[in-house]
């Protein structure tokens, strides 16, 4: 049932006056408490949305409630949409999506070269980088975003996990290294597989005491996740899946193209970021009619 702001106003007055009394405060006391019980009901029954959006972009809303975005989506959608810096719009961005959590003392931290990759998350620094801003819209940057977020979660499950940890993912990031050099012809043409292992145990050593570090701060921050839990069995499932990760390129043909989008940890980072992609896009054109206010470049 809803209730009108009017109506609301006096149910609140009428709570203030029993609870209170003037005699205990006098007006001003009640009216006080009043304004700040008014403020908390208010707060607890209107979505955070309506504190972003104008009543005209407020209109809009059913329809994408309807659509089945949900409230958790148009909260975040609405502060970020009018942001008009693109480095401001993604750093807002992903506040939201590590949020008031154990996830935010392992935030990566947001870079923006200048090279031809769409984005990616490092494991080696957990960064994430999202280059040509300018050349690209906010949707898109903001399904770049989703999907490297899903790949650090990624790695941090693997971190948390009974087994696995920060020795398992660099064990299996050497193979993988290992296997990528010993594979490249262009490589092997002037060296052997000796020299790529040698280089592969390199990077196991280079990045060892920082993984270790940030495993023990997802530990103490999130806790362990059981190896036999499904939690801890999908993180087996990501640390296969980095073992036999296929990285491609502009020149890559289309076996390994195939290889990387069907790789677990790019099926569901592709699945969510493309799935947000989505919905923000319908929500900025559901929500401006006026084609002078749609704020994608």
């Amino acid at each position: 049932m809803e209730i009108s702001s009017n109506r609301k106003k006096n149910i609140i007055s009428a709570i203030v006056m029993g609870s209170f009394g003037v005699a205990y405060g006098g007006a001003k006391s009640v009216a006080k408490s009043m304004q700040k019980l008014e403020t908390e009901f208010m707060k607890n029954v209107k979505p955070e949305y309506f504190s972003y959006l104008n009543s005209d972009e407020l209109q809009s809303v059913q329809k994408l409630l309807n659509k089945g975005m949900t409230e958790k989506e148009l909260n975040m959608f609405s502060r970020i949409w009018k942001i008009p810096d693109k480095k401001q719009f993604l750093e807002e961005a992903l506040d939201i999506f590590i949020g008031d959590t154990g996830y935010k003392y392992l935030k990566p931290k947001l870079t923006y070269d200048t090279s031809d990759d769409e984005g990616f998350f490092r494991w080696t620094n957990f960064s994430i980088n999202i280059p040509r801003l300018e050349k690209r819209s906010k949707v898109d940057i903001l399904g770049v975003l989703k999907h490297e977020i899903v790949h650090f979660k990624q790695y941090v499950s693997m971190l948390r996990t009974e087994g696995i940890g920060a020795e398992g993912i660099l064990e299996n990031e050497k193979e993988n290294i290992f296997n990528r050099l010993k594979n490249d012809a262009g490589f092997m043409k002037n060296k052997s597989e000796s020299e790529a292992k040698l280089i592969a145990n390199y990077y196991n050593y280079l990045y060892r005491d920082i993984l270790f570090v940030r495993e023990q701060i997802a530990l103490e921050s999130l806790g362990s996740i059981p190896a036999n839990s499904a939690e801890g069995k999908k993180a087996r499932e990501y640390l296969a899946a980095v073992k036999n990760y296929v990285s491609v390129n502009r020149s890559s043909d289309a076996a390994d193209v195939k290889k990387y989008e069907e790789n677990l940890l790019e099926h569901e980072a592709f699945s969510a970021g493309d799935a947000l992609e989505d919905k923000y896009g319908d929500f900025i054109l559901t929500l401006a009619e006026d084609k002078k206010k749609l704020q994608v470049k």
